[in-house]
């Protein structure tokens, strides 16, 4: 009964860690939307490498097709 009742928090916690990533990676992804011209700017005239860093990661996923399209979509959602 007590290793019962000492488990629970640790799940919560560890949900509760899960959620909290899973928004801050949401809202990066969102960020780039009305970040784009900036990130347009540092990534073809070299204005900002700061936002370059920044946005590399996603950069890569959109290697992955899907991920390009839905990214693609959305920043052409902010930019039209």
């Amino acid at each position: 009964m007590t290793a019962e009742r000492t488990n629970r928090p640790a799940g919560r916690y560890r949900i509760r860690i899960r959620t909290q990533v899973a928004i801050v990676i949401v809202l990066y992804v969102l960020s780039i939307g009305p970040m784009f011209w900036q990130w347009y700017e540092a990534e073809n005239f070299g204005a900002s490498p700061l936002i370059r860093i920044i946005y590399a990661p996603l950069r890569l996923a959109c290697a992955i097709p899907l991920v390009e399209n839905c990214v693609n979509r959305y920043i052409n959602w902010w930019i039209a």
